[in-house]
């Protein structure tokens, strides 16, 4: 089956009940363009949860650690665990999750190799970690198979959690969080220094040393949004931490940290953060 795009703005949730596959819970996506509600904290009882960024940023509260997590990470939590956003919204991002009973039967698997992956999967040691781009393609082709109905689409959807399952044993002990590459942590001090002014991606590919195909290719592997998403990122943040100080009108923060209009940094900021800035200090108070 030739996987296809699922558009921005994208829900899609497949529960026991639609697929009804051996320790098979429920499994899940969501494409925002803007920032939605926060994710409520909840816990899956005697099952185990995988959640993958494949673009953007998403806050996670998991258990008693904070998880920052950006384009193609993996988080895992383990049975019983709480975890959400917190207050954190729901962020611009293409957030995956599914979830399997921590005992097998486990969709198609031999038993004792159902035993060891969720063995491997409850007992993790390191539970954030870098994932891959053949993890989207997999839950993507689950997701089309189930939204059209695809001819086999149970047994297409159980192949491709079975191999999405292999994938997140197979990244657990190899791969570590890594630093990014200096070029892209060049892009991003200069982004810093600037954050008052209307910088842009050419602007940011010239500080790092690189061609501009360079560095948004280097963003979209290692960041996981373009450098114009990372700025407005880093310029709400910055807007965040000057809205809870309380020293400046709103107005004067917009116009401080380049945007063109009070209308401008009202647009944006609710699009990051789903809040107006003026709604966002009031809650601060």
């Amino acid at each position: 089956m030739k996987a296809r795009t699922l558009r921005s703005g994208s829900l899609i949730a497949i529960r026991r009940t639609d697929v009804t596959l051996p320790g098979f819970l429920h499994c899940g996506m969501h494409r925002y363009s803007s920032a939605h509600i926060p994710i409520p904290e909840h816990a899956h009882t005697g099952a185990v949860e995988l959640c993958y960024l494949s673009s953007g940023h998403q806050i996670i509260d998991n258990g008693d650690e904070r998880y920052e997590m950006r384009g193609n990470d993996v988080l895992i939590t383990k049975p019983g665990v709480l975890h959400g956003s917190s207050e954190e919204p729901a962020e611009k991002c293409a957030l995956y999750h599914v979830a399997v009973s921590e005992k097998p039967p486990l969709l198609g698997f031999d038993t004792a190799d159902a035993k060891a992956i969720l063995r491997a999967l409850s007992s993790a040691t390191r539970i954030f970690f870098p994932g891959n781009a053949r993890m989207k393609t997999l839950f993507d082709d689950a997701f089309c198979a189930f939204r059209d109905k695809t001819p086999f689409y149970r047994s297409i959807i159980a192949i491709r959690i079975m191999d999405l399952l292999l994938e997140v044993v197979s990244a657990m002990p190899q791969r570590e969080k890594k630093a990014v590459p200096e070029a892209v942590a060049r892009a991003m001090r200069f982004a810093d220094e600037h954050i008052g002014e209307p910088i842009d991606t050419p602007q940011m590919a010239r500080a790092a040393g690189v061609s501009v195909p360079q560095m948004k290719r280097l963003f979209a592997s290692e960041v996981g949004i373009p450098p114009k998403e990372f700025i407005l990122r880093r310029k709400i943040d910055r807007a965040k931490e000057m809205l809870a100080a309380k020293r400046m009108p709103v107005t004067d923060i917009g116009l401080a940290l380049g945007f063109s209009s009070s209308q401008h940094f009202a647009t944006i900021f609710k699009r990051y953060a789903g809040v107006r800035p003026v709604d966002f200090r009031k809650k601060r108070t």
